[in-house]
């Protein structure tokens, strides 16, 4: 992650004016959950699923616990993505997270906390959203 790394938040997750900057010069080409400034930040990963609908693509299902969170969203559906499936979700795992454009279309960054306070991070390819209110 660029912006919201081990260092931030033990740092207290301070704002961080380079990534709202960031954001705002790319927002007109995100995902409408995103664009409206919706946000995974302190959502909990409840569940998360690998699906093949078709030969050669892969979608990531990510369900969420939101009830601290100011976004109530149920479900993300990462459609035609690439993730490194050997390393897990942390399930239970709070999240922060950055949306990013690239050459698939995003990138979506997450630092994971667990239950114990551990931190990992992870990131997902993707280039289409499916979102479940």
């Amino acid at each position: 992650m660029r912006y919201f790394t081990e260092q931030w938040y033990h740092a207290g997750c301070r704002k961080v004016t380079e990534y709202d900057c960031y954001f705002r010069s790319i927002a007109n080409q995100l995902p409408p959950f995103f664009r409206d400034g919706h946000s995974l930040h302190d959502a909990w990963i409840t569940g998360w699923t690998f699906m093949e609908p078709y030969w050669g693509r892969k979608d990531l299902i990510l369900e969420l616990n939101t009830h601290q969170c100011l976004t109530k969203v149920k479900k993300l559906i990462l459609e035609n993505c690439e993730t490194d499936e050997e390393k897990t979700f942390c399930k239970h795992g709070r999240l922060a997270d950055e949306i990013m454009l690239d050459d698939k279309g995003y990138t979506l960054y997450l630092l994971l906390i667990d239950s114990k306070g551990d931190l990992s991070e992870t990131s997902i390819r993707f280039s289409e959203l499916t979102v479940h209110w």
